[in-house]
């Protein structure tokens, strides 16, 4: 099953989750031992930017006033690692973030200078405790640190 996914109607959201299907993958990936995940940053362009159609001036706004800094399977996250909900967040079907903080292992996969706060920030906030990475970027979060 693909995930995440945004759906286009909010009231659908729940019952979705419901279906036998997508019930079933959640639990998987909320019984997980080992979860990978891309981290994105804030101000990824072109076809790294998977959420830009979805960025209505509501969900920017929400954005802004929650200090999102990355996201990760499609829910947004401050400098914390605590998720900033937008009105995007309930249209997004994806594993919940609570959920995935507590697989044992997380990995996150990210590169580029654009990532290097959101990389900081899923670690500091418990979100990933892996990183694959590039030197550039090792090296760059290496020198914020």
């Amino acid at each position: 099953m693909s995930m995440p996914l945004i759906i286009d109607n909010p009231a659908l959201l729940k019952p979705l989750m419901r279906e036998e299907r997508v019930a079933t993958t959640l639990a998987l990936g909320a019984r997980a031992d080992i979860a990978m995940v891309g981290v994105a940053g804030m101000d990824a362009h072109g076809a790294g930017n998977i959420l830009a159609d979805y960025l209505s001036s509501d969900v920017l706004k929400a954005l802004d006033d929650g200090h999102a800094i990355g996201h990760i399977l499609d829910h947004h996250y401050d400098w914390n690692g605590n998720q900033v909900v937008t009105p995007l967040s309930a249209r997004t079907l994806a594993l919940p973030l609570d959920d995935l903080k507590r697989v044992p292992q997380v990995i996150g996969v990210a590169a580029g200078p654009e990532k290097v706060e959101a990389i900081i920030a899923a670690i500091r906030g418990r979100i990933v405790n892996t990183l694959v990475t590039d030197f550039e970027t090792a090296n760059a979060i290496r020198n914020r640190l």
